[in-house]
Protein backbone atom coordinates (compact mmCIF):
# COMPACT_ATOMS: atom_id res chain seq x y z
CA UNK A 1 0.00 0.00 0.00
CA UNK A 2 1.42 3.36 -1.04
CA UNK A 3 0.65 6.92 -0.08
CA UNK A 4 -0.34 9.18 -2.95
CA UNK A 5 -1.43 12.78 -3.17
CA UNK A 6 -5.12 11.89 -2.81
CA UNK A 7 -4.41 10.01 0.42
CA UNK A 8 -2.47 12.99 1.72
CA UNK A 9 -5.27 15.38 0.80
CA UNK A 10 -7.80 13.32 2.78
CA UNK A 11 -5.46 12.75 5.72
CA UNK A 12 -6.09 14.42 9.02
CA UNK A 13 -4.58 17.90 9.51
CA UNK A 14 -0.81 17.71 9.85
CA UNK A 15 1.48 19.52 12.18
CA UNK A 16 4.34 21.35 10.50
CA UNK A 17 7.54 19.37 10.59
CA UNK A 18 5.89 16.09 11.53
CA UNK A 19 5.32 13.11 9.24
CA UNK A 20 2.38 13.36 6.87
CA UNK A 21 -0.76 12.02 8.46
CA UNK A 22 0.19 13.03 11.98
CA UNK A 23 -2.84 14.78 13.41
CA UNK A 24 -2.94 17.67 15.83
CA UNK A 25 -4.70 15.51 18.42
CA UNK A 26 -2.06 12.77 18.29
CA UNK A 27 0.77 15.29 18.72
CA UNK A 28 -1.05 16.92 21.65
CA UNK A 29 -1.57 13.48 23.18
CA UNK A 30 2.13 12.73 22.82
CA UNK A 31 3.19 15.96 24.53
CA UNK A 32 0.60 15.35 27.24
CA UNK A 33 2.14 11.92 27.80
CA UNK A 34 5.64 13.42 28.02
CA UNK A 35 4.45 16.12 30.45
CA UNK A 36 2.83 13.51 32.68
CA UNK A 37 6.01 11.44 32.70
CA UNK A 38 8.13 14.47 33.63
CA UNK A 39 5.76 15.42 36.45
CA UNK A 40 5.79 11.84 37.71
CA UNK A 41 9.59 11.97 37.88
CA UNK A 42 9.53 14.84 40.41
CA UNK A 43 8.04 12.92 43.38
CA UNK A 44 10.12 9.89 42.40
CA UNK A 45 13.36 11.88 42.52
CA UNK A 46 12.33 13.51 45.81
CA UNK A 47 11.52 10.09 47.23
CA UNK A 48 14.95 8.80 46.22
CA UNK A 49 16.64 11.77 47.90
CA UNK A 50 14.65 11.16 51.10
CA UNK A 51 15.71 7.50 51.17
CA UNK A 52 19.38 8.39 50.54
CA UNK A 53 19.34 11.07 53.21
CA UNK A 54 17.68 8.69 55.68
CA UNK A 55 20.37 6.07 55.01
CA UNK A 56 23.09 8.67 55.59
CA UNK A 57 21.46 9.77 58.84
CA UNK A 58 21.02 6.17 60.02
CA UNK A 59 24.68 5.31 59.41
CA UNK A 60 26.61 4.77 62.66
CA UNK A 61 28.93 7.50 63.83
CA UNK A 62 29.10 10.89 62.19
CA UNK A 63 31.57 13.63 61.31
CA UNK A 64 32.69 13.77 64.92
CA UNK A 65 33.33 10.00 65.12
CA UNK A 66 37.00 10.40 64.11
CA UNK A 67 37.54 12.83 66.98
CA UNK A 68 35.80 10.62 69.52
CA UNK A 69 37.82 7.53 68.51
CA UNK A 70 41.14 9.19 69.27
CA UNK A 71 42.92 8.36 72.53
CA UNK A 72 43.33 11.94 73.65
CA UNK A 73 40.60 13.85 75.46
CA UNK A 74 38.52 16.13 73.28
CA UNK A 75 36.67 19.01 74.86
CA UNK A 76 32.91 18.60 74.18
CA UNK A 77 32.84 22.28 73.23
CA UNK A 78 35.34 21.56 70.44
CA UNK A 79 33.16 18.71 69.16
CA UNK A 80 30.06 20.90 69.24
CA UNK A 81 31.87 23.69 67.38
CA UNK A 82 32.96 21.13 64.77
CA UNK A 83 29.38 19.90 64.33
CA UNK A 84 28.15 23.48 64.06
CA UNK A 85 30.73 24.30 61.39
CA UNK A 86 29.54 21.31 59.33
CA UNK A 87 25.88 22.15 59.94
CA UNK A 88 25.01 18.74 61.41
CA UNK A 89 23.79 20.29 64.66
CA UNK A 90 20.70 21.67 62.91
CA UNK A 91 17.29 19.93 62.81
CA UNK A 92 17.10 17.02 60.34
CA UNK A 93 14.53 18.74 58.02
CA UNK A 94 16.82 21.78 57.75
CA UNK A 95 19.80 19.53 56.96
CA UNK A 96 17.77 17.75 54.27
CA UNK A 97 16.69 20.99 52.60
CA UNK A 98 20.26 22.30 52.55
CA UNK A 99 21.53 18.95 51.27
CA UNK A 100 19.02 18.80 48.40
CA UNK A 101 19.57 22.47 47.51
CA UNK A 102 23.35 22.05 47.40
CA UNK A 103 23.07 18.89 45.29
CA UNK A 104 20.73 20.65 42.86
CA UNK A 105 23.37 23.38 42.45
CA UNK A 106 26.14 20.85 41.84
CA UNK A 107 27.78 21.32 45.25
CA UNK A 108 28.58 17.84 46.59
CA UNK A 109 29.88 19.16 49.88
CA UNK A 110 33.07 18.46 51.81
CA UNK A 111 34.45 15.11 52.87
CA UNK A 112 34.22 14.51 56.63
CA UNK A 113 37.42 12.45 56.61
CA UNK A 114 39.69 14.64 54.46
CA UNK A 115 37.88 18.02 54.77
CA UNK A 116 38.36 18.44 51.02
CA UNK A 117 35.64 19.18 48.43
CA UNK A 118 34.11 15.95 47.17
CA UNK A 119 34.07 17.17 43.54
CA UNK A 120 37.83 17.83 43.77
CA UNK A 121 38.47 14.30 45.00
CA UNK A 122 36.35 12.86 42.18
CA UNK A 123 38.27 14.94 39.62
CA UNK A 124 41.57 13.48 40.82
CA UNK A 125 40.32 9.99 40.00
CA UNK A 126 38.85 11.02 36.64
CA UNK A 127 41.51 9.33 34.41
CA UNK A 128 40.66 5.88 35.77
CA UNK A 129 36.98 6.78 35.58
CA UNK A 130 37.30 7.64 31.89
CA UNK A 131 38.84 4.25 31.16
CA UNK A 132 36.01 2.45 32.92
CA UNK A 133 33.52 4.78 31.25
CA UNK A 134 34.74 3.90 27.76
CA UNK A 135 34.41 0.17 28.39
CA UNK A 136 31.01 0.49 30.05
CA UNK A 137 29.59 2.71 27.30
CA UNK A 138 30.76 0.30 24.63
CA UNK A 139 29.18 -2.62 26.48
CA UNK A 140 25.95 -0.66 27.04
CA UNK A 141 25.73 0.26 23.34
CA UNK A 142 26.23 -3.37 22.28
CA UNK A 143 23.62 -4.64 24.72
CA UNK A 144 21.19 -1.88 23.73
CA UNK A 145 21.51 -2.90 20.07
CA UNK A 146 20.93 -6.57 20.85
CA UNK A 147 18.22 -6.58 23.53
CA UNK A 148 15.33 -5.51 21.33
CA UNK A 149 16.25 -7.86 18.52
CA UNK A 150 16.70 -10.78 20.89
CA UNK A 151 13.31 -10.05 22.47
CA UNK A 152 11.66 -10.11 19.04
CA UNK A 153 13.43 -13.34 18.05
CA UNK A 154 12.34 -15.01 21.29
CA UNK A 155 8.85 -13.50 21.01
CA UNK A 156 9.33 -11.96 24.46
CA UNK A 157 8.45 -8.33 23.73
CA UNK A 158 6.24 -6.47 26.20
CA UNK A 159 5.33 -2.93 27.23
CA UNK A 160 7.16 -3.46 30.51
CA UNK A 161 10.29 -4.48 28.62
CA UNK A 162 10.12 -1.33 26.50
CA UNK A 163 9.83 0.88 29.58
CA UNK A 164 12.65 -0.99 31.34
CA UNK A 165 14.84 -0.57 28.27
CA UNK A 166 14.21 3.17 28.32
CA UNK A 167 15.06 3.32 32.03
CA UNK A 168 18.38 1.63 31.33
CA UNK A 169 19.00 3.97 28.38
CA UNK A 170 18.45 7.16 30.36
CA UNK A 171 20.95 5.99 32.98
CA UNK A 172 23.54 4.74 30.47
CA UNK A 173 23.25 7.45 27.82
CA UNK A 174 21.76 10.37 29.75
CA UNK A 175 22.84 10.46 33.39
CA UNK A 176 26.27 8.86 32.96
CA UNK A 177 27.55 11.09 30.10
CA UNK A 178 26.19 14.21 31.80
CA UNK A 179 27.97 13.44 35.08
CA UNK A 180 31.23 12.56 33.30
CA UNK A 181 31.16 15.83 31.36
CA UNK A 182 30.31 17.75 34.54
CA UNK A 183 33.16 16.39 36.65
CA UNK A 184 35.59 16.61 33.74
CA UNK A 185 34.91 20.19 32.66
CA UNK A 186 31.51 21.72 33.43
CA UNK A 187 32.01 21.95 37.20
CA UNK A 188 34.41 24.85 36.67
CA UNK A 189 31.44 26.82 35.35
CA UNK A 190 29.62 26.46 38.68
CA UNK A 191 25.85 26.35 38.70
CA UNK A 192 25.66 27.01 34.97
CA UNK A 193 27.65 23.85 34.25
CA UNK A 194 25.35 21.83 36.50
CA UNK A 195 22.34 23.30 34.68
CA UNK A 196 23.79 22.13 31.34
CA UNK A 197 24.27 18.61 32.73
CA UNK A 198 20.68 18.53 34.00
CA UNK A 199 19.44 19.88 30.65
CA UNK A 200 21.16 17.00 28.86
CA UNK A 201 19.57 14.44 31.20
CA UNK A 202 16.10 15.94 30.81
CA UNK A 203 16.37 16.04 27.01
CA UNK A 204 17.46 12.40 26.98
CA UNK A 205 14.44 11.49 29.11
CA UNK A 206 12.09 13.42 26.83
CA UNK A 207 13.62 11.74 23.80
CA UNK A 208 12.96 8.29 25.25
CA UNK A 209 9.44 9.24 26.41
CA UNK A 210 8.58 10.44 22.91
CA UNK A 211 10.00 7.25 21.41
CA UNK A 212 7.84 5.10 23.70
CA UNK A 213 4.73 7.16 23.00
CA UNK A 214 5.14 6.65 19.23
CA UNK A 215 5.73 2.88 19.36
CA UNK A 216 3.44 1.21 16.85
CA UNK A 217 1.93 4.53 15.76
CA UNK A 218 4.28 5.58 12.97
CA UNK A 219 3.28 5.05 9.33
CA UNK A 220 5.27 2.40 7.42
CA UNK A 221 7.32 4.95 5.48
CA UNK A 222 8.58 6.55 8.71
CA UNK A 223 9.83 3.37 10.38
CA UNK A 224 13.23 3.57 8.71
CA UNK A 225 13.96 6.80 10.58
CA UNK A 226 14.13 8.01 14.15
CA UNK A 227 12.51 11.30 15.13
CA UNK A 228 15.59 13.10 16.39
CA UNK A 229 18.96 11.61 17.27
CA UNK A 230 18.55 8.36 19.28
CA UNK A 231 19.57 8.48 22.94
CA UNK A 232 22.48 5.99 22.60
CA UNK A 233 23.97 7.94 19.71
CA UNK A 234 23.40 11.27 21.46
CA UNK A 235 25.03 10.08 24.66
CA UNK A 236 28.07 8.67 22.90
CA UNK A 237 28.58 11.63 20.54
CA UNK A 238 28.27 14.03 23.49
CA UNK A 239 31.53 12.54 24.77
CA UNK A 240 33.41 13.52 21.60
CA UNK A 241 35.31 16.37 23.36
CA UNK A 242 36.76 13.85 25.81
CA UNK A 243 37.84 11.58 22.94
CA UNK A 244 39.57 14.49 21.19
CA UNK A 245 41.21 15.56 24.45
CA UNK A 246 42.57 12.08 25.15
CA UNK A 247 43.58 11.22 21.57
CA UNK A 248 44.94 14.53 20.32
CA UNK A 249 45.68 16.37 23.60
CA UNK A 250 43.70 19.43 22.50
CA UNK A 251 43.15 21.56 25.60
CA UNK A 252 40.61 23.81 23.87
CA UNK A 253 37.99 21.04 23.73
CA UNK A 254 38.09 20.74 27.54
CA UNK A 255 36.95 24.34 28.05
CA UNK A 256 33.50 24.52 29.73
CA UNK A 257 32.14 26.74 26.94
CA UNK A 258 33.07 24.17 24.30
CA UNK A 259 31.89 21.18 26.33
CA UNK A 260 28.69 22.91 27.44
CA UNK A 261 27.90 24.14 23.94
CA UNK A 262 28.44 20.69 22.46
CA UNK A 263 26.29 19.06 25.15
CA UNK A 264 23.46 21.54 24.49
CA UNK A 265 23.66 20.86 20.73
CA UNK A 266 23.44 17.09 21.24
CA UNK A 267 20.63 17.44 23.78
CA UNK A 268 18.69 19.65 21.36
CA UNK A 269 19.19 17.16 18.52
CA UNK A 270 17.80 14.36 20.68
CA UNK A 271 14.51 16.21 21.28
CA UNK A 272 14.41 17.68 17.78
CA UNK A 273 12.33 16.36 14.89
CA UNK A 274 15.31 15.87 12.60
CA UNK A 275 14.84 12.48 10.87
CA UNK A 276 17.77 10.19 11.65
CA UNK A 277 18.27 7.03 9.62
CA UNK A 278 17.76 3.82 11.56
CA UNK A 279 20.32 1.11 10.86
CA UNK A 280 18.01 -1.48 12.39
CA UNK A 281 16.45 -2.05 8.99
CA UNK A 282 19.76 -3.00 7.39
CA UNK A 283 20.22 -6.71 6.75
CA UNK A 284 23.52 -8.47 6.23
CA UNK A 285 23.42 -10.61 3.05
CA UNK A 286 23.77 -14.32 3.71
Amino acid sequence: MTINDRDVAHASPCVAGWPIGTSQSSVCAMFSYIARRVLQMIPLILGITVVLFAVIQAAPGGPEAALLESDRFIDPAVIEAYRERLGVDQPVPVQYIKWVTSAAMGDLGTSFSTTRPVSEMILERLPATLELMGASFLLAAILDALDGRMARILNATSDFGAQLDSLADIVSFGVAPALVLYFWSLQTAGGLGWAVALFFIVCCGLRLARFNSLLGKLPPYARNYFTGVPAPAGGLIALLPIVLWLALDIELVSHPLVVGGWAIIMASLMVSRVPTFSFKTLKIPQ
